[in-house]
């Protein structure tokens, strides 16, 4: 009996693994998403939740990851700011936007130590940390010109996204961080200093949504629906408590966290942004084409004098067409 049930488990395991070995090869040839923890892109994970992403082998990942996945094309698909998305492209213009989510609208932050916060002039020659290869950077950048500085006036370590306020715990020799919702949270519990959000440079941390150019040419019909997929998910409160749920956070929460971002919720919205984010990429541009002196490791690979062809790297006809037929 011991010999005939061990067969038996061997040919359930065979047949198993040789589901498995199916259904990853069915994974394989999908198209790939990723999405990360910017509070708009979890919806995506509804929407998977919800069995709306049929067409996607969608993985969650760290923001980092998917944007080294997509400049390498490991992701067909994803989400990013457009600060990320250029940065990306300066070497190998592989993409193009297809939409326009949000742009930050308090999301993103600069978290200073209190003895710091009464004037930005108090940064001169202080430590900040944030994650250097992302957007956080161009947001300390706005701020410190706004207040008469530069990125050459302060010292930057690199901290990745999702450890920001950790390292502002745990190290005193930072002077302060920057990041984005819900990263930021902790550092402000232990006494930070909110000093200013990207509230207050509004239009200018647009997130989108970046797909290969290959991909797009062999699944524009896939990335149409889609489109109109998400633009039905924002505006539907079970896709936030199916990810919420998903994650593992409180559906409150993540309402709270959509709070601090300017969504579009149609393609008519997203369409009419599209303008002015072309502005807001040419000033992105500009801003690469000179290292700041404080930037230093692999983030410095992204700064020089690259031009890149704009116009080539948003394409905004899958929303025109979705608009049309909304007109019909």
């Amino acid at each position: 009996m011991k010999n005939n049930k061990s067969n038996g488990l061997v040919t359930i395991l065979i047949t198993v693994f040789a589901i498995l070995g199916t259904i990853s090869h069915v994974w394989a040839d999908g198209i790939k998403m990723a999405g990360s923890d910017w509070p708009v892109w979890q919806l995506v994970v509804g929407m998977k939740e919800q069995g709306q992403l049929s067409k996607f082998n969608f993985s969650y990942e760290k923001y980092a990851i998917t944007i080294d996945g997509f400049s390498k094309e490991k992701f067909d698909i994803t989400f990013m700011t457009i600060y990320d998305f250029i940065g990306t492209q300066r070497d190998n213009p592989n993409g193009v936007i297809i939409a326009i989510q949000d742009f930050s609208n308090g999301g993103d932050g600069i978290v200073l130590r209190p003895e710091l916060a009464s004037s930005a002039a108090t940064l001169k020659g202080q430590t900040i940390g944030l994650p250097t290869e992302a957007v956080s950077l161009y947001l300390m950048n706005l701020y410190l010109v706004k207040n008469g500085l530069t990125l050459n006036d302060i010292k930057l370590t690199n901290i990745p996204g999702e450890f920001v306020s950790k390292a502002y715990v745990a190290n005193k020799s930072l002077s302060g961080i920057a990041g984005w919702n819900p990263n930021l949270n902790e550092a402000i519990s232990a006494g930070g200093n909110p000093a200013a959000t990207s509230a207050d440079f509004p239009r200018n941390i647009y997130d989108c949504v970046v797909v290969n150019k290959k991909s797009l040419q062999k699944n524009r019909a896939v990335y149409v629906q889609f489109l109109k997929d998400w633009f039905n998910a924002v505006n539907d409160p079970a896709i936030v408590s199916a990810a919420a749920k998903k994650l593992n956070i409180k559906a409150d929460d993540l309402k709270s966290w959509l709070g601090d971002a300017n969504i579009y919720h149609d393609a008519k919205a997203s369409l009419a942004e599209f303008d002015r984010l072309k502005t807001v990429a040419n000033e992105m541009q500009a801003f690469y084409s000179v290292k700041p002196a404080s930037i230093t490791g692999g983030a410095a690979d992204l700064f020089g004098n690259k031009t890149l062809n704009i116009d080539g790297l948003l394409d905004d006809s899958l929303l025109k067409e979705i608009v049309a037929e909304v007109k019909n």
